[in-house]
């Protein structure tokens, strides 16, 4: 039996939401994943049950609105400290590597250069976290 995989992705890039998306459907063909363009916009989603429970969060670090280490908290606050969280940045985060699992950050993925690459990290990263 395969795991249905349940994907969150809050990213205000729409080439990168492309890019993401395509890279999850080559990595896990029955994955489901919807799109916030910030924190507020995914976290009032998930407070009117607008869409599934994510299993992944996968984010931006830099995101308009809210700072991503305040939209982590809230994400935790709001029930979803269960969901294994991710950042996906095309720069490092400005913090260090304690403070990011202190957050509860599973990983710092890389922005890739193509869908394949990003496929295999995204892969890679989830079966990491099946128990």
């Amino acid at each position: 039996m395969h795991k249905v995989i349940n994907c969150l992705l809050i990213e205000d890039d729409q080439d990168d939401q492309e890019i993401f998306l395509l890279a999850l459907k080559d990595a896990f063909p029955g994955a489901g994943c919807w799109i916030a363009e910030n924190c507020s916009q995914a976290l009032e989603r998930m407070k009117k049950k607008f869409a599934p429970v994510p299993d992944y969060i996968f984010m931006d670090w830099n995101l308009p609105l809210l700072e991503a280490e305040e939209c982590i908290r809230q994400i935790q606050f709001s029930g979803l400290h269960n969901a294994c969280v991710f950042v996906i940045s095309g720069t490092a985060p400005p913090v260090n590597l304690e403070k990011l699992q202190q957050l509860g950050i599973k990983k710092v993925l890389k922005k890739q250069a193509s869908v394949r690459l990003l496929a295999k990290e995204l892969h890679d990263v989830i079966k990491s976290q099946w128990l």
